[in-house]
This record gives C-alpha cells, sequence and structure tokens, in this order.
C-alpha cells in the first residue's frame, strides 16, 4: 500500500479576512448542483469548486493485494441493470429497520474522511498518486475549516466563539447555513452567488438533508460553547480563542463518540466494533486491526476497498423521497426539471416548507407534540444494504452530473461499477477470501464465500470468483446481513478504517482515558446517540 505524508491543515482565524476573499473576476459557480448521495461519493462537482487545498489533502491507497478483477463493460452493464429497482416512494418493503437520519450521517461521515475529485471518465494513472482532498480523520473539517471557494473562515458571531447561521428571510423562517448574501456588503464587486454557503465542503450543501445536518453541527458547537464557559472555564479569565478550540473538541470528541457507538455499532454490528476496539483496566484503548494498517502513518491513506466499495454501501439505502416535517409531505431527493422546486435539491436557500423536523428521522426522538396521537406520523427509514438502488438513482438528471463528466452513463449504479473497474479494484471473492483468512486467528473466519451464481450473476461470462466487489459486499449484505448491516467482509472493512483513522489520530477521543461525554441520554448514561447531539444542540 502506498504510503504517504502531509500536513494537517492550519488554524482558523478568529474572524473574515476581507482580504482573504477571491477577487473581482474569480469563477463564477455553477449551476450545477451537487449530489453527494447517502454516505458513498459524490456524484458531481463541478470543475470551479475545488473543495481541498495541498495541505489539507492525503492519499488513498490499497487494503489488499489482489489483481483487479477483470470485467468488461457489457458485463458491467448487465450487473447495473440488475441493480436498478423500479420501487414506489412509499413502498415499506423494501425498508430497513434503520433510521433514515443515519443515511443521513453516513453521508455527513463520508465527506469527512474522503473526497476523490478524479472525473469518471478520466484516466486512472498512477494507483500510487490518487489524492484524497480530505483530512483522513473524524475532525469535522467540514465544518471548522475555511470555505475554499471563497477562501472565507467559518464566520462567528460578532467575532466571540460562536459560529453564525445562515441569516433567516424573515423572523418566521428557519436557520439556514450561512451564505455569501449573508456577509457581502451593499458595494461587493466579487462574483459569487448569494446562495453560495459558507462551509468547508460545498458537498455539505448538495440536498437539504446534509445540509440541515451541517447546521445542527454548528448549532452543537455553539451549545459547547456555553457549556465551556460554564463547566471548564467556570468564569475565569479566557480568550475566545481558548473557548473556541475547547468547544471544537469537545464537538469533535462527542461526533467520534456517536460514530463509533452508535452508527458503527448499527452499521456493522456490535461485535465487530468490540473485536477491533477494547479498553485495558486503565481505560487505554487496545486495537486489533487485521487488515488496515495504515494508522501507522500520519496522516493515514485511506484504502479504495473502503471509500469505492464497503463504505459506498450508502447508496443502496436511499430513498427516492422523504417526508421532512410534520407536513407530512414526501419530497423527491432531486428534480429532473430546473423549474421545479418541490425537491430536496441543494445549493440554494432553504425553502421553509423543507426545514428538517428530524423527529422524522431518528427513533429516539419523540414525535411533536401534536403529532403524538396522530397515526399517519411516519418516519423515514433507509433502504435495506442491499444490491438495488432506488429508481431515481437509475436516470441521474443533468443537474447531479459535472458539465466535464456527462457522459452517457445514466445510472449511479453503472457509475459505481465503473469507477471501481478504473480504480482497479480486486474482486470480491478474492477480497472476501482474504479478510476470511486474516480472521481465522480471532475466531470470526466462519462465513460463506458467494459464488458469481450465489450472487445471480452466473451466466454472464464473468471470470470465476470475479465479480465486482462493491456488488459483492452488497449482495453480501443482502444475503448474511438480511439487508440490516453489512456482511462479515465489508463490515470488517468498514470498522477497522473507521476505527484505524480514530486510532491514528492522537487527538482524537480515544486517546484521553478520561474522556467521558458531558451529555448523557434517556437512561442516564453516557451511551448517547445521535438524536441526543440533536437534542443537546437544540435542532430539534
Amino acid at each position: 500500500m502506498q504510503k504517504s505524508t502531509g500536513v494537517r491543515h492550519g488554524d482558523l482565524h478568529h474572524g473574515i479576512d476581507q482580504q482573504s476573499l477571491p477577487r473581482a473576476g474569480a469563477p463564477v459557480t455553477s449551476d450545477d448542483q451537487t449530489l453527494a448521495t447517502s454516505d458513498g461519493q459524490t456524484l458531481a462537482t463541478s470543475d470551479s469548486q475545488t473543495l481541498a487545498t495541498g495541505d489539507d489533502q492525503s492519499f488513498f491507497g490499497y487494503m489488499f493485494v489482489c489483481d483487479p478483477a477483470e470485467i468488461t463493460e457489457d458485463q458491467l452493464k448487465i450487473i447495473a441493470s440488475k441493480m436498478d429497482w423500479e420501487d414506489q416512494p412509499t413502498d415499506p418493503s423494501s425498508d430497513s429497520k434503520t433510521p433514515a437520519g443515519y443515511t443521513v450521517l453516513g453521508q455527513f461521515i463520508t465527506h469527512d474522511l474522503t473526497f476523490d475529485t478524479t472525473p469518471l471518465g478520466g484516466q486512472a494513472g498512477d494507483r500510487s498518486k490518487l489524492v484524497n482532498r480530505r483530512t483522513p480523520q473524524l475532525d469535522l473539517d467540514s465544518v471548522y475549516k475555511r470555505s475554499p471557494l471563497l477562501a472565507i473562515d467559518p464566520p462567528r458571531v460578532d467575532e466571540t466563539a460562536r459560529l453564525q447561521y445562515g441569516r433567516p428571510g424573515a423572523d418566521d423562517e428557519p436557520n439556514d447555513l450561512p451564505r455569501y448574501g449573508d456577509l457581502k456588503q451593499p458595494n461587493d464587486m466579487f462574483r459569487y452567488d448569494d446562495d453560495q454557503a459558507i462551509i468547508g465542503d460545498i458537498r455539505n450543501d448538495a440536498n437539504v438533508l446534509i445540509s440541515q445536518l451541517h447546521l445542527a453541527f454548528l448549532k452543537l458547537h455553539n451549545q459547547f460553547v456555553g457549556y465551556a464557559r460554564r463547566a471548564v472555564f467556570d468564569g475565569k479569565q479566557v480568550t475566545e480563542r481558548q473557548v473556541f478550540d475547547k468547544a471544537r473538541q469537545l464537538c469533535q470528541w462527542h461526533y467520534q463518540w456517536v460514530v463509533v457507538y452508535d452508527y458503527l455499532s448499527r452499521i456493522v454490528g456490535e461485535d465487530t466494533v468490540k473485536s477491533i476496539l477494547a479498553w485495558d483496566e486503565r481505560g487505554a484503548p487496545a486495537f486489533d486491526l487485521r487488515l488496515y494498517k495504515e494508522p501507522n502513518i500520519v496522516p493515514p491513506s485511506i484504502p479504495v476497498e473502503f471509500s469505492a466499495a464497503a463504505f459506498r454501501f450508502g447508496h443502496s439505502v436511499v430513498r427516492s423521497h422523504y417526508r421532512v416535517n410534520k407536513a407530512g409531505i414526501e419530497y423527491p431527493l432531486f428534480s429532473a426539471s430546473k423549474d421545479d422546486n418541490r425537491h430536496l435539491g441543494g445549493s440554494r436557500r432553504l425553502p421553509a416548507a423543507l426545514a428538517v423536523d428530524w423527529t422524522r428521522f431518528f427513533e429516539d426522538l419523540p414525535a411533536p407534540d401534536d403529532l403524538a396521537d396522530d397515526r399517519t406520523f411516519t418516519r423515514n427509514f433507509a433502504r435495506k444494504i442491499d444490491s438495488h438502488l432506488t429508481q431515481i438513482l437509475a436516470t441521474l438528471p443533468d443537474s447531479v452530473i459535472p458539465l466535464d463528466d456527462r457522459s452517457t452513463t445514466r445510472s449511479l449504479a453503472l457509475r459505481d461499477l465503473e469507477r471501481g473497474v478504473k480504480l482497479e479494484l480486486p474482486s470480491g471473492q478474492c477480497v472476501a477470501r482474504d479478510v476470511q483468512k486474516k480472521l481465522k486467528a480471532i475466531g470470526m473466519d466462519d462465513f460463506p464465500i458467494l459464488s458469481n451464481a450465489d450472487l445471480g450473476v452466473g451466466d454472464i461470462g464473468l471470470k470465476e470468483d470475479g465479480a465486482p466487489l462493491w456488488f459483492y459486499l452488497l449482495k453480501e449484505a443482502e444475503i448474511i446481513g438480511k439487508g440490516e448491516k453489512l456482511g462479515p467482509t465489508g463490515a470488517r472493512i468498514v470498522a477497522e478504517v473507521v476505527l484505524g483513522v480514530l486510532q491514528c489520530d492522537k487527538k482524537s477521543y480515544v486517546h484521553d482515558t478520561s474522556f467521558k461525554p458531558v451529555i448523557t441520554n434517556s437512561k442516564g448514561d453516557h451511551y448517547i446517540t445521535m438524536a441526543d447531539l440533536l437534542r443537546f444542540a437544540r435542532a430539534v
């Protein structure tokens, strides 16, 4: 695997440095939306929306020593046609037991760890130089780093430690992300759209759901600012910078805790998490990584088997429509028509009708009082983790594909499969056998290797044991995980990478043996969920 070195991104400045704004005549933002679906990769980014600078980037690497799978374009198209699913928006048969809020959280986590800007139609090039334009850490850099497009730090409230939200159009309208028009002066000549979000990763404004979750983390930071003043510094004379830094640390650590004990445990299972991360009698972490050895370097490289296959399971759990608030109206994820605003597409100011009520998305949040006894109140659930993608992803419109990447490939399933070939991913069976071999010593190797026939593609001329890795891992989740969690191969890859980057980051919570969340759940213990963070943030 390629070893890499890199530099962490620099500290934030206190305020908005107007001198650092782009010069007049800089590129105008494209009208194209970006759709970063679930916990998979972004589908579209325009050339004018560079997402990271050189000191942020690291490199992708490879986790397994396997030859690339040999698959023809015709075979990929056959497999993709089997994956495109003509479902109905309200059909519950494809729903899992996992609330849909974890789909959005998974997308947020992906944006925190990885970003590959290589166009689908480009050449793979040198496998050792695949650039990851994110810091490979669970450090909330999308919340705390400056906007790479606007070169503006996250705006503060009157130069205090508090982060600024977007200015609503009227007093009764919901909060939004901070946007360029909120800060622009009357004589401002910079040619940027007023609706451009001032955030560290523009993908977090790709749709209404992810932008509202990003907003929730801004609110979470501000709640920790108040906590830090009261409980940490307790009236001591400190600078706003010190308060900001402590609030940022608390926000990062509680987020990391939720990723491990709430999100990851749901997706891969508690047994898998416990087999990798344990705690000794002193409260120090003990990691047992069998596959992922990159935490020995700083920053670690993210394996493409994770970013382009295992963690891309998120594309299968995306719904085509969501009920976003108490109105109960189902809105499509995006619209093919530029004239239709009744959709959840992003890169715009939040319409009041689309303000997200997280009680629709997380089971631990009670229904609003006026709907508590309403039998029509229903939550959104993630689709099952399986080999089918919702119908809306089968024919992607121009609005979610960049101008330089608008090939004839409109099916997201086919795009993901083609990306796997482009990245020279190994076959699913080769990876599964390697995982099985490496888990034998700890007794976690009792799972089958699925044949092409088991996967339903035994008659399309694939080489024996030559199924695409992404497709294999989805079928493994479908067959072995029953659609509720990843199968043994996919689960191990995802868990080792997520936990491995925490091990590598010496500033993460796992390296502070005294840390316990300052928030408790409804039972009074510290095993908090994302719902508990939303409550504390006053985002519900």
